[in-house]
């Protein structure tokens, strides 16, 4: 059990204030009553407080409660651990393992925009594999461009100066994953909307009809533990 010392420390003062006010004398042949007091006091507190019971001097103690803050029976505050929350941020987990052969040059930047959009590794690299074969300045017929295929328009809403630049590419791109995926709270919506746009997500109430999209989902999360 815990005890807190300032609660003894409050009695023994109480009770040598009352004696004081009191006027009691004590004899100069009177036994020392300080070692039985605090006897007395330890196993009072022990028992459950002093209320209504008598000191070695036959002053009553004061009441405990309302005064001191009360004991707990585990005065250590409880270990702080990170907690995941429920949800998107749970769903998508973390890691910064990255295995799909993603060149050495851009693998910092995933685990940098992993750690910092809480993102799996591995997913953004996968995403970038889908999305340009790890080709820094591909650029597709929509006029998509970069690692992670960012539309110009989408790419200047995201602070994107240079779109091929591989940091901004990758930060901004994985930043957009993280949108779309507190957005729909699902990897496999957040997927289908980074590819199709989130408009035909809306549109179908889920991933859309196309093969392309169906594929690209698939191919992404195959053996991905998300």
């Amino acid at each position: 059990m815990y005890m807190d010392v300032r609660q003894i420390q409050a009695w023994i003062e109480w009770s040598a204030i009352r004696e004081m006010t009191a006027g009691e004398r004590k004899p100069a042949d009177a036994p020392d009553v300080s070692a039985s007091l605090f006897s007395d006091l330890l196993q009072l507190y022990l028992n459950g407080g002093g209320e209504g019971k008598k000191g070695p001097n036959g002053a009553a103690f004061p009441p405990t409660s309302g005064i001191l803050p009360p004991v707990s029976e585990n005065p250590l505050p409880p270990a702080s651990f990170p907690v995941k929350t429920g949800g998107p941020e749970a769903a998508a987990g973390t890691g910064n393992t990255v295995k799909s052969g993603a060149p050495d040059n851009i693998r910092a930047i995933i685990r940098q925009a992993a750690e910092r959009y809480q993102l799996p590794a591995e997913l953004i690299a996968r995403v970038i594999k889908q999305e340009s074969n790890f080709r820094q300045f591909a650029i597709s017929p929509a006029g998509a461009s970069g690692y992670m295929q960012l539309m110009p328009q989408t790419a200047k809403s995201l602070g994107v100066k240079n779109i091929f630049d591989p940091y901004e590419n990758i930060m901004a791109g994985s930043k957009y994953l993280r949108q779309l995926l507190d957005r729909y709270g699902s990897v496999e919506l957040a997927l289908a909307a980074y590819n199709a746009g989130p408009g035909n997500v809306d549109k179908y109430g889920g991933i859309p009809p196309f093969k392309e999209t169906v594929h690209y989902v698939r191919s992404i999360l195959k053996d991905l533990k998300v």
